[in-house]
């Protein structure tokens, strides 16, 4: 089982999300709930949650949320 720690920025976009009811979302909203200046951070952000099982990338662009108590 992968092991699921994640930083505030992380933590900050999936609260929201959930707060939100959102199960999917695509990178410009990512940008306006982080309140970022720069979409590559974010987009950087979002690849590393993929990578590490907090997120599905559905296609470019668009994600889906992984629930905490699921395996990537």
């Amino acid at each position: 089982m992968k092991h699921k720690t994640m930083r505030e920025p992380s933590a900050r976009l999936l609260a929201t999300l959930h707060r939100d009811n959102k199960e999917f979302f695509i990178l410009s909203e990512a940008v306006k709930i982080l309140s970022a200046s720069n979409p590559d951070a974010v987009r950087k952000l979002i690849s590393n949650m993929v990578k590490r099982g907090l997120l599905f990338r559905i296609k470019d662009g668009l994600y889906s949320i992984i629930p905490h108590d699921k395996d990537a």
